[in-house]
């Protein structure tokens, strides 16, 4: 069995047991026969990977809203007044493929 087997897999729940960890360490210092140095270390990545966790999701988050933000301008959604990027563009397709409205100059005939 790894000796990493009882850390949690997911992230919330690993950030968690650290807190715990430093948080108990702490309260008993003299007994478990550490210093202030010894726990150093560990209350310094536990810091980090909890603010690395929180700036990660927060990514994941501001992903997420983009990719919603960019599939509601491509199409509008049903809103009358909102005219999506691929309307538009259909609608100038359509008028630009229209033989009797377009010059001659433009046709290339």
């Amino acid at each position: 069995m790894p000796a990493s087997s009882y850390l949690p897999a997911k992230n919330a729940a690993l950030a968690q047991r650290l807190s715990n960890f430093v948080t108990v360490a702490n309260a008993n210092m003299p007994a478990l026969k550490l210093t202030p140095y010894d726990l150093v270390n560990i209350q310094t990545a536990a810091q980090q990977f909890h603010a690395d966790m929180t700036s990660a999701e927060a990514a994941k988050q501001a992903a997420i809203s983009a990719v919603h933000s960019k599939k509601t301008s491509r199409a509008n959604g049903g809103d009358p007044v909102t005219v999506s990027a691929a309307s538009a563009a259909r609608r100038l397709a359509c008028r630009a493929r229209k033989p009797l409205c377009m010059p001659n100059s433009l046709s290339g005939v």
